[in-house]
């Protein structure tokens, strides 16, 4: 595969758009199954809490999420997937339990101090101001609240090839450097693995972390 392709496919991981993009989250809600479920798993209970997703790409995953909690909002940068869980979930944004919204990646536009628990996954290589974007977060979080951060560790990222282009990848100590002169500190990074085909290149073995993060 062209060097150009690589980086097309780059582009679209980071904010899916066109017909393209509708193939890449398909492929991404098969690939990163088993890291959204770990990743819901840890939330532990939801039940009358509210939540924050940031980049839930197509939804597939939240049905059940907003189940059982009191309230969710997403943000996402990619106009494509925000206009897939509008359609996904016309009926919970009617009443109020879903809010959806369309994000810059710089800022999040809700209320200071009504999240619970948030969650990401496979999001912050793309922060363009990781701490600032950290901070963004915060404000919208109760103290005491958990984020969740999903991650590929850096050993295995840095074997797929468009992780060249646009990644900033990520490992134990640079997770605890970004919390440093923050609101958060982690609490735990647990690892998981499993196996992956990516777009480009043979299958792989896939450390991933889970890291637990809680607002002072």
């Amino acid at each position: 595969m062209e060097e150009k392709e690589i980086k097309e496919i780059a582009e679209q991981l980071r904010c899916p758009s066109g017909e393209k993009g509708s193939q890449v989250a398909t492929i991404l809600e098969e690939s990163n199954a088993y890291m959204v479920n770990q990743t819901i798993n840890s939330l532990g209970k939801i039940k009358d809490l509210t939540l924050l997703e940031l980049g839930p790409g197509n939804g597939y995953h939240l049905a059940n999420i907003l189940e059982n909690c009191q309230k969710a909002y997403t943000v996402e940068i990619s106009d494509l997937m925000y206009q897939k869980i509008e359609k996904r979930f016309s009926n919970e944004i009617s009443t109020g339990v879903l809010i959806n919204l369309l994000g810059d990646g710089k800022t999040i536009n809700i209320p200071n101090d009504i999240v619970d628990k948030a969650f990401t996954v496979n999001t912050i290589y793309f922060w363009s101001n990781p701490k600032k974007y950290l901070s963004e977060i915060g404000k919208c979080m109760k103290q005491g609240g958990d984020l969740f951060i999903t991650y590929v560790h850096k050993r295995s990222a840095e074997k797929l090839p468009f992780s060249r282009y646009g990644f900033e990848l990520y490992d134990e100590d640079k997770i605890e450097n970004l919390c440093k002169s923050s609101e958060f500190h982690v609490r735990n990074q647990q690892h998981f693995f499993d196996n992956v085909q990516p777009k480009i290149g043979d299958m792989i073995a896939r450390n991933f972390i889970v890291a637990n993060l809680c607002k002072i």
